[in-house]
């Protein structure tokens, strides 16, 4: 005997009823109730709290996975920095030697190797290579704040730009790195009056915030009073800049998918002309309409 399949998908339960049917002239009509039932399963999202549905459970996983994901781009891109520096000599071939260059030395001045004071009097005076390297290599670990948007809107930046704005202001014609000396002999003299120092670290609640320009700014800064000094190549400076400090992964492009019809084709475009006459007339074929005695028609 001819029945039907009646179900109900909801976030979490799957309802369904199944219905003996009998020919009515022209139409079908149910003739008996068969059997039915629901069956209720997790929905896959934390407990609904403050009026909002919950987050599903896959949030947790994700944001662990993008912050390994991060975390091991910037390692492999720190190595392959400290690799290109070695080969152009701007950094010791040894190991041992480079690990001397980012420690203070028993008896010698704390600020004789401090990063900061290297960036800062890389735009004054002339650097030695291993001098060059250490503050190119320290300008490369934080980059400070870049938009994924492909057009830079006024609001980019979230919170963050009134931070990042107030920080250009301050800045002036300073570079950040020459910023960032400044604020460590302050703290170094909060240090010995006994105040609690703030930090130099953009985090938290601290009023200032480094965009991606900043480091671009100081880095061709840079590179404009050390070049005649050194023997790098202009391709060398470009490539030091663009793949090592200021890098950036590309976000991966949207694929159209294939063509429900055409297999081996991919979809066209749906802000082209032919996209939107596409689906004015799949809309137009769907349309039914149902006269008086419950007859469709096209």
């Amino acid at each position: 005997m001819p029945w039907r399949l009646g179900i109900d998908l909801g976030t979490n339960s799957l309802g369904w009823w199944a219905f003996t049917v009998e020919k009515d002239g022209p139409r079908w009509r149910i003739s008996d109730s068969r059997d039915g039932g629901v069956y209720i399963f997790p929905d896959g999202r934390e407990p609904a709290k403050n009026g909002r549905v919950g987050d599903s459970n896959a949030v947790e996983r994700r944001n662990a996975r993008s912050m390994r994901r991060n975390r091991d781009r910037r390692k492999t891109r720190l190595r392959a920095f400290m690799h290109e520096l070695v080969e152009l000599g701007l950094m010791p071939k040894s190991r041992d030697e480079r690990d001397k260059l980012f420690q203070t030395r028993k008896g010698e001045d704390p600020n004789h190797s401090n990063p900061y004071r290297l960036r800062a009097e890389a735009v004054e005076r002339s650097l030695a290579p291993y001098e060059l390297g250490r503050a190119l290599f320290h300008l490369g670990l934080r980059r400070g704040f870049k938009s994924n948007r492909l057009e830079q809107a006024d609001d980019d930046g979230g919170k963050l730009k009134k931070r990042i704005d107030e920080l250009h202001k301050t800045l002036s014609s300073r570079t950040l790195g020459q910023f960032q000396w400044a604020r460590f002999q302050a703290e170094k003299e909060r240090q010995k009056s006994g105040q609690k120092p703030s930090g130099l670290r953009f985090r938290g609640e601290s009023e200032f915030y480094p965009d991606r320009d900043m480091y671009a700014t100081e880095f061709d800064t840079i590179r404009k009073k050390q070049e005649p000094h050194h023997s790098l190549k202009p391709d060398d400076w470009a490539r030091l800049r663009n793949q090592y400090v200021l890098f950036q992964w590309p976000l991966k492009p949207v694929e159209r998918g294939f063509c429900e019809f055409f297999i081996e084709e991919q979809r066209h475009w749906r802000d082209t002309p032919i996209g939107h006459d596409f689906r004015i007339y799949q809309e137009l074929n769907m349309l039914r309409w149902v006269d008086a005695d419950y007859q469709e028609h096209c």
